[in-house]
């Protein structure tokens, strides 16, 4: 199967403990617990099966290639997306601002689409024990907020 195909099921798992994995996911769930990961490297790799507890995140990504050193926007300037704004840190201190419709302390994890429009990742799935702190922001854009006194 080519893995060039944007069909959305390019993935990067990013694990708890550093660990990076890329490739196609085909039965990733938020609900479930565990999912595959088919191996970059083509349809001799065996898909790897992976526990969903041990994530940061599951990055849905556009390319492979993406860039290291772009930092992605995260203060909602050019965002517009649907749900909640909420801005997420890990524990690893990475943070990660976007729009989600998904999400509740209970459950697995969320969805997040990010704010930036132009970053390499589609959505993120967020894994809740992951998260050093979430905050919600407000959907008033400061501009709107002044003219409003």
């Amino acid at each position: 199967m080519p893995t060039d195909i944007d069909d959305g099921r390019r993935a990067v798992a990013r694990f708890l403990d550093g660990r990076v994995l890329k490739g196609m996911t085909h039965d990733f769930a938020p609900h479930k617990t565990k999912f595959h990961l088919a191996p970059r490297e083509g349809a001799k790799a065996k898909p790897v099966e992976i526990e969903v507890a041990s994530l940061k995140a599951l990055f849905f990504v556009r390319s492979w290639e993406g860039d290291a050193r772009r930092v992605d926007d995260n203060s909602f300037d050019q965002a517009a997306g649907q749900g909640r704004r909420v801005i997420v840190t890990f524990l690893d201190d990475e943070v990660l601002a976007g729009f989600t419709v998904g999400y509740a302390a209970d459950k697995p994890g969320f969805f997040l689409i990010p704010a930036d429009p132009s970053s390499n990742n589609a959505r993120v799935f967020v894994v809740n024990a992951a998260v050093k702190k979430l905050v919600w922001v407000s959907a008033v854009h400061p501009a709107f907020a002044k003219a409003a006194l």
